[in-house]
């Protein structure tokens, strides 16, 4: 191929994974809302044939500690961890990271060094939003490419409006 050739088909593929990862959302959007008006958690994704393929579910991510006052915080990791404060006067993020990671939910949220039993300031839990998972069987994504490329299973590029300017 040219490098025109190989430009174009780069173009067309990027475009293509766009509007896949875009209209993705949206179905897992449509199976969140799906699966709460139903009262599951979870739904399996069977081939015409009956072949399962995969599994997706609703997933609540456990609430993380996320620093919601930097300087109360940096302040906090000054005092008891000073070499990992740099002259900036910010935590390095990879300390940060460890720091969060060690941490324990306390009451109402508050973030709780348990070596300690101290409230760390500036740290509260956050909950995330909920979200789909969808976890493919041993061979469930040769399968379902399998299928496809068979004619078994169709596949819905309808191009989302966000990426169309508004016209689908």
């Amino acid at each position: 191929m040219t490098p025109r050739e190989i430009a174009l088909q780069l173009a067309v593929m990027t475009a293509v994974a766009d509007a896949v990862t875009a209209h993705k959302e949206q179905l897992r959007a449509q199976l969140l809302e799906a699966l709460d008006d139903v009262g599951a958690d979870s739904v399996r994704a069977d081939l015409p044939d009956g072949t399962r393929v995969a599994k997706s579910s609703f997933v609540m991510p456990a609430p993380r500690p996320a620093v919601v006052d930097e300087s109360a915080f940096v302040a906090y990791v000054q005092a008891t961890s000073p070499h990992n404060v740099e002259t900036v006067v910010t935590v390095r993020p990879a300390y940060q990271k460890v720091a969060l990671d060690a941490l324990v939910m306390g009451p109402d949220g508050l973030a709780v060094d348990p070596s300690t039993g101290e409230v760390v300031p500036g740290v509260a839990y956050r909950q995330g939003n909920p979200y789909i998972s969808t976890r493919f069987e041993k061979d469930g994504r040769v399968a379902v490419l399998d299928a496809l490329r068979a004619g078994r299973v169709a596949l819905d590029m309808t191009t989302p409006a966000e990426l169309t300017g508004g016209a689908a």
